[in-house]
């Protein structure tokens, strides 16, 4: 039995410098890798965030160009007359469609134009457009409303390439959406195209 107590009593020495150093060495292996590791982890969430944030920002301004295109019934698409090719379409309605009545009769969806009671043509147009904002980043703009998203649009460009031509208007069209995404944070520029035919 003393020589159970006599192994459990403390060691009075401590511990040595060989011991101390050999701990401290390992311990800072051991922190080095973790810190790595932890950083590592840490850049790439950062990274994988805002990549996201450019693609929910270019998904939310091609979705609102194409809610836009949807719900406009125009009959034309243009080029912006005093705007960089590339950087603005104008979607042009100037005809009727609707139903009229006529002594008792049903004209439905004549192809004629929009007059006024004085008989002057009337057209209705909407616009899309990549605009510097007071903020020098560049967003898109339909009409009046700007897109307003986190990211910056700088050398994007939305195009169409005519395919059916009547009276020298283009009256369908492949619209072509070339974005260039950038975001403040960081350096990465994300590169999107998308087209659809009208």
């Amino acid at each position: 039995m003393k020589t159970f107590v006599k192994r459990l009593a403390p060691n009075e020495r401590g511990i040595t410098l060989i011991e101390l150093l050999a701990t401290i060495t390992i311990s800072s292996i051991m922190l080095s890798v973790i810190y790595g590791v932890f950083m590592t982890g840490l850049n790439l969430y950062n990274k994988i965030g805002i990549e996201g944030q450019l693609r929910d920002d270019a998904d939310y301004v091609v979705s609102r160009m194409m809610n836009k295109l949807y719900s406009f019934p125009f009959d034309q698409i243009e080029y912006c007359p005093n705007s960089p090719k590339g950087t603005c379409i104008t979607l042009v309605n100037d005809k009727y469609v609707g139903i009229d009545q006529y002594n008792n009769l049903l004209d439905i969806n004549p192809d004629k134009d929009y007059v006024d009671e004085n008989g002057n043509k009337i057209s209705t147009a909407t616009k899309i457009e990549l605009v510097e904002t007071e903020t020098g980043f560049y967003q898109f703009k339909i009409d009046d409303e700007i897109l307003s998203t986190q990211a910056n649009f700088k050398g994007s460009t939305i195009t169409f390439q005519c395919s059916k031509e009547q009276n020298g208007n283009c009256v369908s069209a492949m619209i072509n959406i070339d974005l260039t995404v950038q975001h403040p944070r960081t350096n990465k520029t994300l590169h999107l195209a998308s087209k659809f035919g009208w």
